[in-house]
């Protein structure tokens, strides 16, 4: 298990914790981020998914910030929005949530920069601590390799990660990381799956807006 929550684990594999920079689209790795939220929801048994409709299932909050809010607006506008609308609804926001509990954490640093015009904004999240910054990513690799069933918060970010393309920034034994990681989060339970594909299939569409 990790000291990190699903999103935070996320969100580190996908910045490179010198650079600060992400590897893949923004709103790639956005939807990742929604998708992980969920995926907490999920495992904690607040919400489920059914025939690809997110549903409330138990309302109390926990006292996690990101989550209780997501659960907060998921309860707001009530049961019966596909997956992909959610992660399409929440992707915008929770990447910023996310940055700053994990610098008021000192895990990582908030970089801003303006282009030589000072119109362009540029925010990176480097590594104020590389160790705990890179952990999560040296985490998936070292269970993925040696665990045939991974738990379940680790077969989802297998999952997730695989889904919007940051497979190739982990390492997994000696090659095929992509089809272990693959093969790790097809073991995650019901409902997980179909929050995966949810993710798979938004994923596919930003893809299919980009090459426009």
């Amino acid at each position: 298990m990790s000291d990190f929550t699903l999103t935070q684990e996320l969100f580190l594999i996908g910045h490179d914790e010198f650079s600060g920079k992400a590897p893949i689209n923004d709103d790639l790795l956005d939807t990742g981020l929604a998708g992980a939220t969920l995926a907490e929801l999920l495992i904690a048994g607040r919400i489920d998914i059914k025939d690809g409709l997110v549903a409330v299932r138990d309302s109390e909050p926990w006292g996690a910030r990101l989550t209780d809010a997501v659960l907060a607006e998921i309860v707001r506008r009530g049961n019966g929005h596909p997956v992909r609308a959610w992660l399409e609804h929440l992707r915008g926001e929770i990447r910023g949530v996310v940055a700053r509990d994990l610098t008021a954490t000192g895990v990582i640093r908030r970089e801003e920069t303006k282009s030589s015009f000072g119109r362009k904004i540029t925010i990176r999240y480097p590594a104020a601590n590389t160790l705990l910054a890179a952990s999560p990513r040296v985490r998936l690799g070292y269970v993925v390799n040696r665990e045939p069933v991974p738990d379940t918060p680790t077969a989802t970010l297998a999952g997730l990660v695989v889904a919007v393309g940051l497979d190739r920034f982990v390492v997994v034994g000696s090659g095929k990381t992509r089809e272990r990681l693959a093969a790790a989060g097809d073991t995650a339970r019901a409902p997980i799956p179909a929050l995966l594909k949810g993710v798979q299939a938004t994923v596919a569409a930003i893809a299919l807006q980009v090459r426009r």
